[in-house]
């Protein structure tokens, strides 16, 4: 299999990566939820009221379908599931939790649209109609955006579907994308560079929704350099023809962060993607992760870490996440602290070569 790797190239992992991970059985997919963001200590959660034959599936510990607003970012948490009827749309988000543009959000199984009317639709493959809202935020009022220079024949998208242009913002140390983009001309999948205090300090692979509800990526470098691929492929016509930057968060420099301790034969993946180790931070009651690893030994666990106490959530959060190849896969973060990357797309030894932690974020209440 191919990794698009730092210089932009395809390379195949060493194998040693992958040692023991053919056989490696990942944990069966279980529902769960959360949010995501820094601004407060605390945010208080309210009840989504699910309509159209959508009901809670929090008997599998995710917690109920919820909203929150706090320092203008809204949360939700929580999970859903279809018991009856055909209609996609399964809340309606009261006006001050709507956003101002069109949100297009890749979730577990699916993706989300939220539109400025309220209205949240999930629309999902393979008649499996669960979705977990965890780790799903985005900024809806107090924040200044700056738009991105696009490049390379890249454009915005908001004539088209309704996005807002792509743009930036950082509040708390935190970074904000938002809009969407297609590239009108030529093949290079390079479409902005951030300015430097919009930049991570390491290396960010992170799932998005592209065209046709397909999940792609995005690479961004710590020179700013952002790149939209379907997959592991620079010229995919799907990142091409639509790439959604909406629900994108991520702490820029200058953040104090803490190692985890892997356990179960899992490794850092620093050495060889850049992406730093494997890491969390608390800014303000919201933990962030970063990093990434892989599994060098082993196939009985997929647990490669627990969060200390002040990093747990209250409930099972679901968070989908970019992994090996550029396949799609979720991480469950279990309320004792436990980190385990599951299978959507992925084949069970994918997450194993390669698990992304970048851009994820709960509150500790979620």
């Amino acid at each position: 299999m191919r990794h698009v790797l730092r210089n932009g190239s395809a390379l195949a992992l060493t194998a040693a990566v992958v040692v023991g991970s053919l056989s490696g059985s990942a944990r069966a997919g279980t529902s769960q939820a959360g949010p995501a963001r820094p601004v407060t200590s605390s945010v208080t959660w309210h009840p989504l009221a699910l309509i159209n034959g959508w009901v809670s599936a929090a008997a599998s510990g995710t917690g109920n379908p919820a909203y929150a607003t706090s320092g203008g970012v809204v949360y939700l948490s929580g999970s859903i599931d279809q018991s009856a009827g055909t209609n996609p749309v399964f809340a309606i988000l009261p006006r001050a939790a709507r956003p101002k543009r069109n949100l297009y959000i890749a979730v577990d199984f699916g993706y989300l649209v939220i539109s400025p009317n309220g209205q949240i639709t999930h629309y999902y493959s393979n008649n499996f109609s669960f979705a977990s809202l965890a780790g799903v935020s985005y900024p809806n009022s107090g924040l200044t955006w700056h738009k991105l220079r696009l490049l390379n024949g890249w454009k915005s998208a908001e004539s088209i579907w309704g996005t807002g242009d792509p743009a930036y913002a950082v509040s708390h140390g935190v970074v904000y994308l938002s809009g969407s983009a297609f590239q009108a001309s030529g093949s290079n999948a390079a479409l902005a560079v951030l300015p430097k205090i919009a930049r991570p300090a390491s290396w960010q692979y992170i799932t998005v929704y592209t065209f046709g509800g397909t999940s792609g990526f995005l690479r961004i470098q710590p020179n700013g350099v952002v790149s939209a691929f379907t997959n592991s492929s620079e010229s995919q016509p799907d990142a091409q023809e639509f790439t959604s930057l909406a629900a994108i968060s991520y702490p820029g420099r200058g953040i104090s962060w803490h190692k985890l301790r892997l356990i179960n034969g899992w490794r850092s993946a620093d050495s060889l993607y850049g992406t730093g180790a494997p890491a969390y931070a608390v800014i303000q009651g919201v933990v962030h992760l970063s990093g990434s690893v892989y599994r060098a030994t082993g196939s009985s666990y997929c647990h490669f870490a627990v969060l200390p106490r002040a990093a747990r959530p209250s409930d099972q959060l679901i968070i989908t996440i970019y992994t090996y190849n550029g396949s799609t896969s979720n991480l469950e973060i279990d309320p004792n602290g436990r980190l385990c990357p599951n299978t959507v797309d992925a084949l069970q030894w994918e997450p194993q070569a390669f698990t992304s932690l970048a851009a994820i974020s709960y509150p500790r209440t979620s």
